[in-house]
């Protein structure tokens, strides 16, 4: 009557026994793959048309944002239905490099890929309600064990004050990227309290991470 029950103590003894087998070898992690456009309508944005400092929180979908404030949709930055993300010299002196990167505390992120986007330039100052497009040249490097480049230019329609986005688009040398970093360039150099912004929208990730 007590074989059944000894039986079942020695195969649990014997799983356990294999379990703590030096050497074995531990579970391979899954890769989950999360593709999606960040549009940032999903973080509450300040609105008016000085948005003042506002981050994507860290990490967002994620990734870590840095240098980057939520734009209010419907301001003068960029005039589509959707939130957006943009820099200047203000949030760089603030809140750093403008980047987009798969590193922060407790992250699991691999890599990710950096597929596209739309950007403007906007020229700004203190005495203009409402900024105006103004050329630019965009340069965006990424890291994956060695650097990336590539520029993307935005040129405003002469004749029109309407600011209408240009979308940039990477290719496969964005791929397995750990970090991506934005540096604009403008045509005509501010002078003054003018200051120019660049501001981003319809992001198209592919986010790699264990899960």
């Amino acid at each position: 009557m007590f074989a059944p029950f000894i039986l079942t103590s020695l195969l649990l003894v014997s799983s356990w026994s294999a379990l703590a087998l030096p050497g074995a070898s531990p579970p391979t992690p899954q890769i989950c793959t999360s593709k999606y456009t960040a549009t940032y309508q999903d973080i509450k944005a300040l609105p008016g048309t000085d948005p003042g400092l506002n981050p994507p929180p860290t990490p967002y979908r994620y990734l870590a944002y840095e240098g980057f404030s939520v734009n209010a949709a419907g301001t003068p930055i960029i005039g589509t239905t959707d939130n957006s993300i943009y820099y200047d010299v203000v949030t760089q002196l603030l809140l750093g490099e403008p980047s987009i990167s798969k590193i922060y505390p407790d992250s699991t992120v691999t890599n990710f890929d950096l597929n596209s986007f739309i950007f403007v330039c906007v020229l700004q100052s203190l005495e203009s309600v409402k900024g105006v497009g103004t050329n630019c040249t965009l340069n965006i490097s990424g890291v994956k064990g060695k650097s990336v480049k590539k520029s993307c230019k935005f040129v405003q329609k002469v004749g029109t004050l309407s600011i209408t986005p240009v979308k940039c688009v990477l290719g496969s040398q964005f791929t397995g990227l750990d970090s991506v970093t934005f540096e604009t360039v403008p045509e005509i150099p501010v002078v003054g309290d003018e200051v120019v912004l660049t501001a981003l929208d319809n992001v198209a990730v592919e986010v790699r991470r264990t899960c």
